[in-house]
């Protein structure tokens, strides 16, 4: 996993998504990066997050950390994500992982889908 220096992650707010609101959250990978969170991709597909991270663990070798993923629960800054709202301890729950895609990661990741939305 790399030690990349991440970028502070700002939610902007929340956007519609064909219908589903997910948060608009910009950095984490580089300043202003649109990223995407587990959670929200889960919605935006019809499946549970677990389902997302089991994907994600199973095709890891296909991501590449600090440029198309990042591991909220691995990376140093966490409790900076959850102050600034990015995440409630709620929404951390008991997942062994709390994954951040970038564009590109996202991208990746509908590659390996297999949903009529991918």
């Amino acid at each position: 996993m790399s030690k990349k220096k991440t970028i502070d992650l700002v939610v902007k707010g929340e956007v519609d998504f064909n219908g589903i609101t997910i948060k608009h959250i910009e950095g984490g990978f580089s300043e202003n990066s649109k990223t995407i969170l587990t959670k929200d991709i889960a919605l935006i597909h019809g499946v549970e997050t677990k389902r997302i991270n089991e994907l994600i663990n199973e095709h890891i070798d296909e991501f590449e950390f600090g440029i198309d993923i990042l591991d909220l629960k691995q990376v140093a800054e966490r409790d900076l994500f959850l102050k600034d709202n990015v995440l409630t301890k709620a929404e951390w729950g008991n997942a062994k992982n709390v994954y951040l895609l970038s564009e590109q990661g996202y991208f990746a990741f509908t590659c390996i889908m297999q949903t009529p939305k991918a």
